[in-house]
């Protein structure tokens, strides 16, 4: 079912893409099927599907699997059987990868970074980051309030900022981009540009 996916999705281009962005993500699904598993995050028994989209919304494929986060190998495996079919039929094209930070595999990245993938990735806050946009979440902090008491109406401040670094289990560094607004601050990783 999956390959037949795969190629309507190719299919449904009328002319050969330049460029495909993919997004990777899952959603939950509730219910008293068999072989179904318990996930402490959304505290119920299921199913944790994942699902490809690209940005017009079009579904690449779905596969349902067992409710558990993600091995890196079993995101490693999906994406190449995607990337590799996409390839088959789009040789030139080029594609990036989006996802949260469970997608962040230091496998996945290597792969990407070996097979000439772009990507986007998520990371998981911890002290390291935090430390690394303190700074700008501070500044960004100020300006909103100083901006808050002149403006009476509702208004957005983001600031960014990038800088390298990298997990231990990455043995390398790594381009990250952090987005600060009042509320807090996303970091996230991006292959190399």
């Amino acid at each position: 079912m999956g390959e037949a996916m795969l190629e309507l999705y190719c299919d449904s281009f009328p002319v050969v893409p330049h460029h495909l962005t993919l997004d990777l993500d899952e959603s939950f699904d509730r219910g008293e099927q068999e072989l179904r598993k318990f996930n402490a995050y959304y505290d119920d028994w299921g199913f944790l599907p994942i699902h490809i989209f690209d940005t017009s919304g079009r579904l690449v494929l779905s596969v349902l699997r067992e409710a558990s986060t993600p091995s890196g190998r079993e995101i490693l495996t999906l994406v190449k059987r995607v990337v590799g079919h996409i390839r088959e039929r789009f040789p030139r094209v080029r594609i990036r990868l989006r996802g949260d930070s469970h997608y962040a595999c230091p496998e996945v990245m290597r792969w990407c970074e070996a097979n000439g993938l772009e990507y986007i990735f998520g990371l998981s806050g911890n002290s390291t980051l935090a430390a690394r946009v303190q700074a700008l979440e501070a500044r960004t902090g100020a300006r909103y309030a100083a901006r808050r008491a002149t403006t009476p109406t509702g208004f957005k401040l983001r600031r960014y900022k990038d800088f390298q670094g990298g997990a231990k289990s990455w043995n390398c560094t790594r381009r990250i981009g952090s987005k600060s607004d009042p509320t807090g601050s996303i970091p996230a990783t991006s292959s190399p540009t």
